[in-house]
C-alpha cells in the first residue's frame, strides 16, 4: 500500500513538474508571438506608402530624352501617385516647387484644391485621404516665360508628398514626407529670333500701273521707301543688319533716320529688336535729275541676325519713263469786238501749248476741236512742229467766226488736240479746254434806225421836268420787252459801226445823265425784272465813297423845275457795273464845256474818263455832252482822249445808215410826256 502511495505521489509530482514546464513554455511562446506582431505592426506603420516609383512619379507630357521647350508656349507634366502601403494615409498634400522660368498656367483644371504662391513659385495640391493600393493623377501645366534664350536648361519641378498615417494597434500617428525623383527627360529650351515676316516696300504718290507689276514714275515723282523688320520669333534679335541695294539714282529727301546712300546701298545696324517688336524706317527719296530714260528702280531688303539671312524684294519696281507733257497748255477765245457774242461774230483764238514733261516732244501737232455753234474762219485750225523742247512754250493765234444759224441763246467753247510721237497720253489726256463764252440768239439787225432814250431821276412820284416816275419806267421797259426790243450799250453800238458786231432783230439804248440815287434804288430792279441794261452818264465829281459822302445834285441848284436829289455812291455804281449797266462820263462838274477854255474842257473831260475807269477798272468811251453843247472843237477831243464817241441829249431817233459816233442823238424823256407817248416817239414797230 506504501508502495502504491509512493508511486502515486512520484506520478503527481511528475505531472505537476510537467504541467509547470508546459505552462512556461506557453508562456514563452505567448511572449514569442507578441513581440513578433509588435514588430510586423511597427514596420507596416514606418513603411514608405509611395516608394513604388514606378506608381509615384512625375512624368513630362511628350515623351522623349530631350523635351524642346518654346519660350511662350506650354508645357505639361503628369504626376502619378498610389499608397502602395497597407495603412490608409490621410491629410495627403502633393507640393509642386515650379522651376524658373515656368510660370502656372491660369487654365489648370484639377479635381484638388490647391494653393499657389506665386512669389515663391510653390503649389499644394490638398488630395486627402488615400487608401491603401488607391492611386491618383494630378496633371499640371505651365507658362514658358519669354523671351529665353536658346539651349537654356529648364530643370524638372521638385515634388513632395507629405501625409499622415496612425497605427491602431501601436496606438501612435505620424506625419511622413517622400521626395519625388524628377523627369528623366532633360527639358531644353528652343528658341530663336524669326525676321522673315519683314518687308519692304516702294510706292509713289501718283503711280501709273503698266500692268506688268512695275509702276511709271517721272523724274518729278518723290519715290517712298518703307522698311518694316518685324521678329515674329521666341527670342529677342540682337544686332539686326539691314541692307538696302538697288538705290543707284536716287537722293535721299528725308528718312525716319539719320542715313546715307553710298554706290548704291544703304546699311543700317540695329542692336536689339525685342520678340513681337519691330522696327520701321521710312524713306522718301528724289530720282537724279540725270537718270536715263526707262531705268528701273527695285530696291532689295538683306536682313542678317545671328544665323538669319533673309533677302526681302519689293512687290513692285518703277520704271522711268521719260515723257512730253502738256497738261499746261492753255487756250483761250474772246469777242473780236468786245462786249457779248452774237450770231455771226468773229472770235479770236490764243493758245500757248507748253511741254512741261522730261523729255522733247517730237512731231507735235495741234488741232482745234469746234462744236458745232462756232465755225472756222480765217487762218489755220491746225499747226504741227518739229519738236518742243522740256520747259518750252509755242504760240499760236487764229480767227473762228460764231455760226449764223445759232437759235437759242447757248455756252460755247473750243478744245485742242495735242499729240506728239512719243507722247504716252491718249488724245483725251492731251486735250484742252478754253474758257466759256456765252453766244446771244438775235435775228440779224436789218433796220435802219436805233431809238436811244434820254432818262435822268427815276422817281415814284416824279417832280419837275427832268424826272420820270417808277410807274412809267417800267411801263417803257414792259412795252419794249413786249415788242421784242432787246436793250444794247453804246459800246455795243461802236462794235457795230466799228467791227460789224451783230445786233438783235429790235436793239433799243436807254441812258440817264447826271448819276441819281434813284437810279440804283428804283430803277435797277425794274431792268433786272426785264434783263435789261442801261448806260448811265456820271459827274463823277459828285459820287461819293461812301453813305456818309453821298452827295446831291448841287450842280443844277438854282435851275428851275429841277427838285433836290441825293446822288449815287461808288458802292452803288459798282454793283450796277457788275451788272452789266454802262457807265459814261457826264464831265466832273457838269460845267458847259463850249463855254470854258478848249484847255478846261480837254482837262474835265479827260479827269473824268480817269476816274471812272479808275473805280470800275472798266473802259469808259462814251460822254454825253452837258446842257448838250458840243462843237467842233470838242469833238476834236474825243479821238484824242481816247473816246470813242460822244452823245446829245436831243437829236431824235438814230439813222443807222448815216452814224456819227462823235454825236449821236437821243430822244429826251421828260416828266410832261404822256406814257402814251412813248411808242410814237420811239417809232417803234
Amino acid at each position: 500500500m506504501a508502495k502504491i502511495n509512493r508511486t502515486l505521489k512520484n506520478f503527481l509530482i511528475i505531472f505537476a513538474v510537467l504541467l509547470v514546464i508546459g505552462a512556461g513554455v506557453f508562456a514563452g511562446l505567448r511572449y514569442y508571438n507578441g513581440i513578433k506582431e509588435f514588430g510586423y505592426q511597427s514596420d507596416l506603420f514606418n513603411e514608405d506608402n509611395f516608394a513604388d516609383s514606378g506608381t509615384n512619379n512625375i512624368l513630362s507630357a511628350n515623351a522623349g530624352d530631350i523635351k524642346k521647350l518654346i519660350p511662350g508656349d506650354k508645357t505639361g507634366f503628369v504626376i502619378n501617385f498610389k499608397n502602395g502601403g497597407a495603412l490608409t494615409v490621410s491629410n495627403l498634400k502633393i507640393t509642386i516647387k515650379t522651376p524658373e522660368h515656368l510660370k502656372l498656367s491660369n487654365d489648370l483644371q484639377t479635381p484638388y484644391p490647391y494653393d499657389y504662391n506665386e512669389k515663391n513659385g510653390t503649389i499644394i495640391f490638398s488630395v486627402g485621404t488615400l487608401s491603401s493600393q488607391e492611386s491618383g493623377i494630378l496633371k499640371i501645366s505651365f507658362d514658358i516665360l519669354s523671351p529665353l534664350i536658346d539651349g537654356l536648361l529648364i530643370e524638372s519641378p521638385e515634388v513632395k508628398f507629405d501625409y499622415f498615417k496612425e497605427s491602431v494597434f501601436l496606438g501612435q500617428g505620424s506625419d511622413f514626407s517622400k521626395d519625388i525623383l524628377p523627369v528623366k527627360e532633360k527639358l531644353i529650351i528652343s528658341s530663336m529670333a524669326k525676321l522673315e515676316n519683314s518687308f519692304i516696300k516702294l510706292s509713289v504718290a501718283h503711280k501709273y500701273d503698266s500692268g506688268d507689276g512695275q509702276i511709271k514714275i517721272k523724274k518729278a515723282d518723290v519715290l517712298n521707301l518703307l522698311i518694316f523688320v518685324f521678329n515674329g520669333g521666341t527670342m529677342n534679335a540682337e544686332n539686326v543688319n539691314l541692307k538696302i541695294s538697288g538705290l543707284e539714282n536716287l537722293i535721299i529727301t528725308s528718312s525716319s533716320e539719320e542715313i546715307i546712300i553710298k554706290n548704291g546701298e544703304i546699311d543700317i545696324n540695329i542692336p536689339l529688336i525685342e520678340i513681337l517688336g519691330s522696327k520701321t524706317l521710312r524713306i522718301t527719296a528724289a530720282i537724279d535729275p540725270g537718270v536715263e530714260n526707262n531705268h528701273v528702280f527695285s530696291p532689295v531688303l538683306e536682313i542678317k541676325s545671328g544665323k538669319e539671312n533673309l533677302i526681302k524684294e519689293t512687290q513692285v519696281s518703277a520704271v522711268l519713263k521719260l515723257f512730253p507733257d502738256f497738261t499746261e497748255s492753255k487756250i483761250a477765245i474772246a469777242d473780236n469786238n468786245g462786249g457779248d457774242t452774237y450770231n455771226g461774230e468773229i472770235l479770236n483764238v490764243n493758245a500757248t501749248i507748253t511741254n512741261i514733261g522730261d523729255i522733247e516732244a517730237a512731231n507735235v501737232t495741234a488741232s482745234l476741236v469746234l462744236l458745232e455753234t462756232i465755225k472756222t474762219y480765217t487762218g489755220k485750225t491746225e499747226w504741227a512742229f518739229t519738236e518742243i523742247k522740256p520747259g518750252s512754250s509755242v504760240s499760236v493765234t487764229t480767227q473762228l467766226k460764231v455760226s449764223d444759224t445759232i437759235s437759242r441763246d447757248v455756252v460755247s467753247s473750243v478744245k485742242l488736240l495735242i499729240k506728239a510721237d512719243n507722247s504716252e497720253k491718249t488724245d483725251e489726256d492731251f486735250t484742252v479746254s478754253s474758257n466759256s463764252i456765252k453766244i446771244y440768239y438775235s435775228k440779224p439787225f436789218a433796220g435802219t434806225s436805233i431809238p436811244i432814250v434820254a432818262l435822268h431821276g427815276i422817281e415814284p412820284f416824279a417832280a419837275g421836268r427832268w424826272e420820270t416816275s417808277t410807274e412809267n419806267f417800267d411801263y417803257l421797259c414792259s412795252m419794249l420787252k413786249s415788242l421784242g426790243y432787246q436793250t444794247i450799250t453804246l459800246m455795243d453800238l461802236y462794235n457795230y459801226v466799228s467791227f460789224g458786231k451783230a445786233l438783235p432783230e429790235k436793239p433799243v439804248i436807254l441812258t440817264s445823265d447826271d448819276g441819281y440815287q434813284s437810279l440804283y434804288t428804283n430803277a435797277f430792279p425794274v431792268l433786272k425784272k426785264y434783263g435789261f441794261k442801261m448806260t448811265v452818264f456820271l459827274i463823277d465829281g459828285y459820287i461819293g465813297n461812301s453813305e456818309a459822302e453821298r452827295r446831291n445834285n448841287d450842280f443844277d441848284k438854282g435851275v428851275g423845275a429841277v427838285v433836290v436829289r441825293p446822288m449815287l455812291v461808288w458802292p452803288e455804281v459798282n454793283a450796277m457795273s457788275n451788272y452789266g449797266i454802262e457807265f459814261g462820263s457826264h464831265g466832273i462838274t457838269h460845267s458847259n464845256l463850249n463855254q470854258i477854255s478848249l484847255e478846261a474842257a480837254r482837262n474835265e473831260m479827260a479827269a473824268s474818263k480817269a476816274d471812272i475807269e479808275a473805280h470800275l477798272r472798266k473802259p469808259c468811251v462814251f460822254i454825253a455832252w452837258p446842257h448838250d453843247a458840243v462843237d467842233g472843237e470838242l469833238i476834236s477831243l474825243l479821238p484824242q482822249l481816247n473816246y470813242a464817241g460822244g452823245i446829245r441829249y436831243s437829236g431824235g431817233v438814230l439813222d443807222v445808215t448815216h452814224i456819227n459816233l462823235y454825236n449821236l442823238p437821243r430822244i429826251p424823256f421828260t416828266n410832261d410826256i404822256r406814257s402814251s407817248q412813248y411808242a410814237g416817239l420811239l417809232r417803234l414797230q
